[in-house]
């Protein structure tokens, strides 16, 4: 792609949970003031590709709201210590609880989901009252965790449920292709594609859509790296990754195409932040160090690595 001068290459290098049905599908509102989906439309569907937990509690239950608090924290835990894994958390009101919502929200930005008569998730998943379910990234149910019997305040159930979520973030890779095996199966149905296979012949291999997140049957679909210059006047790129512990990206600039070098020339990547559009991608930011008017550098390219 070619804008102001400036060349860009997308460079990559080659680098599971499946057989339960998905759970039933719904669209709930996002009653929490401090979440970052505050006042949209939550789905399940929206996290494909990624892991995640839901906490059915009653906003008016004590205990309860203790406990959402409590993953709130796990949460905030889990992003510091482990950035690359991506698990969202979030919690299912009773529908017939419409009160102290605030409550159960104060200080919190997990996600607080109204449940409603018409919906009654509740009833539809089958769920025990302060049931933490955890979803595989094809929202197939795959753990349980009851806060009525196992309180996080207590240290030994605190670490039971952040390996439980740790351990499904791990992608899975049974074929050791570098292509993880939700992947595959959501898009080919089986695990038979390469990660050098073109099955779409838009020209990019399936790595290359993996790490971009476009799709390999799509052959519109294709990687793109977004420009532009951010208010200190430094050029910047803008792409959409692989939100998960499996890839290394690296963002290295050169004046000559043979020479790359990002220490010192380019600034580092913004975190990632989930796009929630039921892709599995986060999208990223990363600028050039120095200013359009004391640069030198005229290429930037955007690497993806398996990493190992």
């Amino acid at each position: 792609m070619r804008k102001k001068g400036l060349f860009f290459i997308l460079a990559t290098l080659t680098v599971a949970l499946h057989g339960a049905a998905a759970v039933p599908d719904f669209k709930l509102m996002d009653g929490n003031r401090n979440s970052p989906r505050s006042g949209k439309m939550v789905s399940p569907r929206d996290y494909v590709f990624q892991i995640s937990a839901y906490y059915f509690a009653e906003s008016g239950c004590g205990y309860c709201r203790n406990q959402f608090g409590l993953l709130d924290t796990l949460e905030t835990e889990l992003r510091r210590s482990n950035p690359d894994f991506n698990i969202e958390i979030l919690g299912i009101n009773d529908y017939l609880q419409t009160e102290f919502i605030n409550e159960m929200t104060a200080g919190r930005t997990l996600p607080w989901l109204q449940d409603t008569a018409g919906d009654q998730i509740w009833k539809q998943w089958k769920v025990t009252l302060r049931d933490v379910r955890i979803l595989s990234p094809q929202n197939e149910l795959i753990g349980v965790f009851n806060l009525t019997q196992h309180d996080l305040s207590e240290t030994t159930n605190w670490m039971t449920l952040k390996t439980m979520l740790l351990d499904a973030a791990k992608a899975v890779d049974s074929d050791a292709d570098h292509l993880p095996d939700a992947w595959e199966r959501s898009y080919f149905g089986n695990l038979d594609s390469g990660p050098r296979d073109d099955p779409d012949h838009d020209g990019f291999d399936n790595f290359t859509e993996l790490a971009f997140r476009t799709n390999p049957t799509d052959p519109a679909s294709r990687p793109a790296i977004a420009t532009g210059f951010n208010a200190l006047g430094q050029f910047q790129v803008r792409f959409s990754r692989w939100p998960g512990a499996l890839l290394n990206y690296t963002v290295e600039a050169s004046s000559d195409l043979s020479n790359w070098a990002a220490l010192g020339e380019v600034n580092p990547m913004s975190n990632p932040v989930n796009l929630f559009d039921g892709t599995g991608s986060a999208q990223v930011i990363c600028s050039l160090a120095h200013p359009k008017t004391e640069r030198q550098i005229s290429f930037l390219r955007v690497k993806a690595a398996a990493r190992e």
